[in-house]
């Protein structure tokens, strides 16, 4: 996973630290308020979602076929 993609994965992952706690707080505080925060702590899962399939995508094109090859060498 290139640096930048760290970045914003680390970004995001704050970011949904941030909302999720707040949300938590908001469902003891208001109930209505925190069904409309909800949305946004779901955006944030779909991002980091995409950030983890773009993640593994990339270590299945570069990590199998490296470990095939060592493999079947023996």
């Amino acid at each position: 996973m290139p640096e930048q993609d760290h970045a914003d994965l680390d970004r995001v992952l704050d970011d949904f630290t941030r909302s999720a706690n707040w949300l938590i707080k908001l469902s003891a505080l208001d109930e209505a308020q925190a069904r409309d925060e909800a949305g946004q702590v779901y955006d944030t899962v779909a991002t980091i979602e995409a950030l983890l399939k773009r993640h593994l995508t990339d270590e299945e094109e570069l990590a199998v076929p490296i470990i095939l090859h060592h493999r079947l060498r023996g």
